[in-house]
């Protein structure tokens, strides 16, 4: 797919997924308009302060194709209310992408081939942006957008549901994964880009001469029947209609909000018995919490222990204390509290009465 950095004035010019007017050029000669249903989002799951699991239907074309032949100048309707206006004489296909591994018949210009078992897919990807950032961009996706990673759905009849996660929950969470945590307590504008029609089963070839080459991305079985003795570059990825301007396919937004991420609730006096100071932790969020509090007197370590808690759970932590602290308890002196959460709360730092 194209590079995020570029997209969004692309899906501005290009998308069908919003609607509008769409100038459809002349085709070339290796080239033919193919047209699918626009993707849609369908809800969320698994919401949390910094990670969702999105949910969406995508058109990856592979119905039987409607063959439809209009002359320049034609006002066409086409989905989600788009009107594709021909410039030129044109013939497009509504859906008739060659099913994943199909023998089925693919048109490109006025030439006909078999598909030839090649690997047909959408490249698919969810992205989110907050409210506010989008809409101080002027209704489109903002320097805020976050991205999941690209899917790869095989070419196929019907509707194909999609998901994805996007953002990780937790420091060790975003440790392990390449994705952007979410904002929390944060509204979030949605979508789904399609890029149908795809294949790697593809060759750049010479349609030049050797003194001057012009090469061009094609799919193998279109170069082995009808120009075997074309030079061959290497390999690339073919996208069916890519002349047709039409190559994104956007879905309408949907909406999420991140909750909050809660807070860790930590009593001001710590009761020391012996070797053991006694602190209560409360976990007021809907999540679990877990961590380490470590108790400090003039800088130095006197005691530490991990918790863990359930979503809105309070218990009481035992710390085992040096002699240090037994004494700092017996004068009722202070010591300081430092909280580290393994669930992305930010670290605190508080006193504490013995």
């Amino acid at each position: 797919m194209t590079p995020k950095r570029f997209r969004s004035g692309l899906i501005t010019a290009m998308s069908v997924g919003a609607c509008g007017l769409l100038a459809v050029p002349a085709a070339s000669a290796a080239d033919t308009q193919y047209y699918v249903n626009s993707p849609v989002v369908t809800g969320v799951s698994n919401l949390t302060p910094e990670s969702v699991v999105l949910h969406g239907a995508i058109d990856t074309g592979g119905n039987p194709g409607i063959q439809v032949s209009e002359p320049a100048g034609v006002d066409f309707g086409w989905t989600g209310g788009v009107n594709i206006i021909t410039t030129a004489a044109e013939s497009i296909f509504i859906d008739g992408l060659p099913p994943n591994g199909s023998d089925n018949t693919v048109y490109i210009g006025a030439r006909s081939f078999s598909n030839a078992g090649a690997h047909n897919y959408s490249n698919v990807e969810f992205e989110a942006d907050p409210v506010s950032d989008y809409r101080a961009n002027g209704g489109n996706p903002g320097t805020e957008t976050v991205y999941g990673n690209s899917i790869e759905v095989p070419t196929q009849p019907g509707l194909t549901a999609v998901s994805t996660t996007l953002g990780a929950f937790g420091p060790s969470a975003q440790a392990n994964s390449s994705l952007t945590p979410l904002q929390p307590g944060t509204k979030y504008y949605y979508w789904i880009i399609d890029q149908a029609g795809t294949t790697g089963a593809a060759e750049n070839v010479n349609l030049g001469t050797a003194a001057s080459p012009s090469y061009s991305c094609l799919p193998d079985a279109y170069v082995a029947e009808y120009d075997a003795s074309a030079t061959v570059q290497g390999p690339c990825v073919y996208q069916y209609g890519n002349n047709s301007g039409v190559d994104f396919y956007q879905s309408p937004n949907g909406t999420f909000t991140t909750p909050p991420l809660g807070k860790l609730m930590i009593s001001r006096a710590a009761t020391v018995s012996g070797a053991k100071a006694m602190l209560r932790v409360t976990d007021q969020s809907s999540f679990r919490a877990s961590g380490e509090l470590e108790l400090e007197i003039g800088g130095h370590p006197v005691a530490s222990a991990k918790f863990g808690l359930g979503a809105g759970m309070s218990r009481m932590l035992s710390l085992t204390v040096d002699g240090s602290a037994i004494k700092a308890a017996a004068a009722h002196a202070e010591a300081t509290l430092i909280v580290t959460s393994d669930w992305g709360q930010p670290a605190t730092t508080k006193r504490v009465r013995l």
